[in-house]
Order: C-alpha cells, then sequence, then structure tokens
C-alpha cells in the first residue's frame, strides 16, 4: 500500500513541476524592419491565426483599406486575423487571384509578405499611420478544429480496480 501512495505521490511530484516551466515562447506574427517593401522570394509564415468579424460592436480598429480602385491593390479581398497567443491583428489581403477562405472557422497559417504601404497619399480621410504594414497572402492553409469526444457511459470502478489501475501505472 506504502509503494503505491509513494508511485501516486511522486507521479504528481513529476507533474507538478513539468507544470512550472516556462512555456515556449508563441509565434509572433510581426516582423520588425526598416524595409518598406519585400520581395516575393521573402515569403514568411504565420501560424495560429484566426478569423475577427470587424464589423462587430466589440472591435475597433483604425485601418485602411488596401484593396480598391486607386489603392495598393486594385481588386482582391481583404480579411482580418487575430494571433492566438500574441493577441496581435494581422490585416491579410487575399489580392486577385488568390481565392480567400469562404469557411473562416478554425486556425489559419498564412504563406505570403509584409509590405507597408505605396500609395499613402491615397487616404485622405482615415490615413494610416506611415510604418503601417499588412500581409500580402500568398498560399494558406486551415486547420479545423477537432470534433468533441463525447462521453457516452460513466463507468464506475471499485476502490480495488482503482488501486491496480494505479499500480500498474507506476509500474508495480
Amino acid at each position: 500500500m506504502r509503494a503505491i501512495l509513494f508511485g501516486i505521490l511522486a507521479l504528481g511530484l513529476t507533474a507538478s513541476v513539468g507544470g512550472c516551466q516556462e512555456p515556449k515562447q508563441p509565434l509572433q506574427p510581426t516582423i520588425k524592419s526598416d524595409r518598406q517593401m519585400y520581395k516575393k522570394e521573402d515569403i514568411i509564415t504565420l501560424g495560429n491565426l484566426v478569423y475577427v468579424d470587424i464589423s462587430a460592436r466589440d472591435y475597433t480598429t483604425q485601418h485602411p483599406l488596401m484593396c480598391g480602385e486607386g489603392k495598393d491593390f486594385p481588386a482582391g479581398k481583404e480579411l482580418f486575423f487575430r494571433h492566438l497567443e500574441s493577441g496581435e491583428s494581422v490585416h491579410a489581403v487575399f489580392p486577385e487571384g488568390i481565392t480567400p477562405p469562404k469557411d473562416l472557422d478554425g486556425e489559419f497559417v498564412f504563406h505570403g509578405h509584409f509590405q507597408n504601404i505605396q500609395k499613402l497619399d491615397r487616404y485622405k480621410f482615415k490615413a494610416p499611420e506611415r510604418d503601417y504594414r499588412y500581409f500580402v497572402v500568398s498560399s494558406y492553409e486551415t486547420h479545423k478544429p477537432s470534433p468533441a469526444i463525447e462521453m457516452k457511459e460513466k463507468k464506475e470502478i471499485s476502490r480495488q480496480e482503482a488501486l491496480l489501475i494505479a499500480e500498474k501505472a507506476v509500474g508495480g
């Protein structure tokens, strides 16, 4: 009985020590640089992104629109995303020829490049900051959440069965 209790305590201590380790740094979807333009060869991957509905009441933003006549991209679609860990916003531009996702549920991984606004003088009413950058998507992946596992039956076990399971877990 002592060996079983010792094993359970040791297992619990191991689990709690592992929980004290610092988490890995999340992928940061911001690249700091003095460069104004990025070449197509400079492909960057941004992961852990979820769609943000900017028309929602509780969301405020000061974003410029990139796609449209006289803008940086004459045709395309713009969507906004948020990095899951950092909370940082990503203004994504899907240029003509890159079909944006229709189903916006799940997590996204984008491949493309950051670009500063090229035609800053075109923005009269809602002028963005000079260093405002958006992400030009060249391709993307969608990761759907796993469906929830439904428990069909709850099984009661005796104290003796619980002790046997614990003993096997600690190798006894």
